[in-house]
């Protein structure tokens, strides 16, 4: 199992394809790009993952059903972001 990471965007929406089980671990800032990192397994199948990072004050998509919380961060101009991830149905 090996730890990787990968892009967010600021107040928005993005999937990764990403070798199972693709288990999220954490979330920052580096640089101006939000970043997430999963623990991946390079002989597993390929698992996606939707990640959703919104603004203090800004609704979820689709409300909040299905949404685990990963972390939050600053940008250095002091914006706060939250990032979350959606569980599996």
């Amino acid at each position: 199992v090996t730890v990787y990471k990968f892009t967010a965007i600021h107040g928005g929406v993005i999937s990764h394809n990403m070798r199972g089980p693709g288990h999220v671990l954490s979330m920052g800032i580096q640089g101006d790009q939000v970043v997430v990192w999963a623990l991946c397994h390079p002989d597993r199948a390929i698992v996606t993952r939707v990640f959703a990072c919104v603004f203090t004050g800004q609704p979820l998509p689709e409300g909040s059903r299905g949404w685990r919380f990963v972390g939050t961060a600053t940008t250095r101009e002091g914006l706060v972001l939250h990032l979350f991830v959606q569980e599996h149905e």
